[in-house]
């Protein structure tokens, strides 16, 4: 899932964000960038420091994938297949319901595995604000996914710039790909119905398939909660909200029955903008049979797409010599979709769309035969750097010059001593296929 407006995931072009926030803010505005709620990067204090100088009042939030890639390589001795510090680690930052369970499971990781002189996980720790979920409960960050690992199954190290530039188109086209698939999905097919509630049916109506199975696992949840009433004023209600297996799991839920509004302190809803158990054991119990609107966000929304603005140059061209092949398909594809809205309403508007997307198409063939063809249109063709050819390092026992410079193979295979044959003292033979062999 890409990220939304106000929210942003960087490796590592915040430099540029500034530079275009401060010379275009009219894009910085369209884009949301000039109120950015968060932002995630991978650990990197250059990265850090720039984040707090362009966004002061921006949450910055480090990479997990990043900091898990680490692990093989600085807990070698810990982090492998079978390891049981996998799954520990995991309900750890993942699962604890609140900062003290965190704190008292790390003590336990560090116990139970001798991390305790490890400098690099207790470095962890020293950061744990920055990274662990739980500690950026108030911020919503949902749970984007990082392009880095998706960006890895098109490009590698060696990658030469040119074929980067390829590959880029590639991966935004596999990406729109991907969103259109699951977006077609999301629309079209049947969500599997297991609990029987009206909260399941309303939420398979209006979210993605993939947030759909989020909320679904969080109502089967709703029944291995207990809960207790607090106060009362009149369609105001306190709840306590505690889970029959752990008693660390307790939450207050503050709910108001006229309004639908609700608020639980685990603060869940804010992170990751769904309705978390806590809250939907209250509605279920307070007869609540839909979400309410102010608790479905837009992005997770089985149209959310379709208000996505991918650029304003549809409606102003002054300036603009030429647009991206992308771009045209997917500002072309965003109109097309408003008209298909607009089409579905009425037979009216669906028989003068149809008219005039016929005239359109005609009037784009002859364009087309008229124009230049794409071969035609001048390119700036961009080579490969120059790759030096080097000798590497000095291999072990390898002999070099009295200059201590190193010789080319050529030089090597000149100077080197060929054997003689031992029957006639002559090269490039032996004594097997001498012919002076008696």
């Amino acid at each position: 899932m890409a990220a939304r407006p106000g929210e942003l995931l960087l490796h590592p072009e915040v430099a540029l964000l500034a530079q275009v926030s401060s010379t275009h803010p009219d894009l910085a505005r369209g884009n949301g960038w000039e109120k950015t709620y968060s932002i995630i990067t991978d650990q990197d204090l250059a990265i850090g420091a720039a984040i707090k100088k362009v966004f002061p009042e921006t949450r910055h939030r480090l990479c997990l994938w990043h900091i898990r890639k680490k692990f093989p390589e600085k807990l070698a001795h810990v982090y492998h297949k079978r390891s049981t510090f996998k799954c520990e680690f995991k309900r750890c930052i993942r699962e604890s319901p609140c900062i003290d369970i965190v704190e008292e499971e790390w003590k336990h990781l560090m116990k139970e595995y001798n991390l305790e002189g490890n400098e690099w996980f207790k470095g962890l720790y020293r950061i744990k604000e920055s990274w662990i979920p739980i500690f950026n409960r108030s911020i919503f960050f949902a749970e984007v996914w990082a392009l880095m690992p998706f960006f890895y199954s098109f490009v590698h190290s060696r990658t030469t710039l040119q074929e980067f530039v390829v590959k880029f188109e590639e991966v935004v086209d596999c990406h729109l790909e991907v969103e259109k698939r699951k977006g077609y999905e999301s629309r079209h097919k049947t969500r599997i119905l297991s609990i029987g509630s009206k909260l399941e049916h309303h939420a398979a109506f209006v979210y993605t398939r993939n947030v759909f199975g989020k909320f679904q696992d969080e109502l089967r949840k709703i029944n291995k909660f207990t809960k207790k009433r607090i106060t009362r004023d009149g369609p105001s209600y306190a709840y306590q909200v505690s889970s029959w297996y752990d008693a660390r799991d307790t939450f207050i839920v503050n709910v108001d029955l006229d309004s639908k509004v609700a608020k639980c302190d685990g603060q869940l809803f804010e992170f990751m903008g769904i309705l978390w158990r806590h809250i939907l054991v209250i509605f279920q119990e307070k007869g609540v049979v839909q979400i309410p609107d102010h608790f479905v966000l837009q992005l997770w929304t089985k149209d959310a797409n379709k208000c996505i603005e991918v650029s304003d140059i549809g409606n102003n061209f002054d300036g603009q010599s030429t647009t991206s092949r992308i771009l045209r398909r997917m500002h072309t594809q965003q109109q097309a979709n408003i008209l298909v809205d607009l089409a579905e309403e009425l037979e009216e508007i669906y028989r003068f769309i149809v008219l005039e997307l016929g005239q359109t198409h005609k009037l784009a063939i002859v364009m087309k035969t008229s124009l230049p063809t794409v071969s035609e249109v001048p390119r700036l063709i961009l080579g490969d750097p120059h790759i030096s050819q080097t000798k590497g390092r000095k291999k072990d026992g390898e002999k070099v010059s009295h200059n201590n410079r190193l010789k080319s193979g050529l030089e090597v295979s000149l100077n080197k001593s060929w054997k003689a044959c031992h029957e006639c003292g002559e090269h490039g033979h032996n004594s097997r296929t001498c012919k002076k062999k008696i």
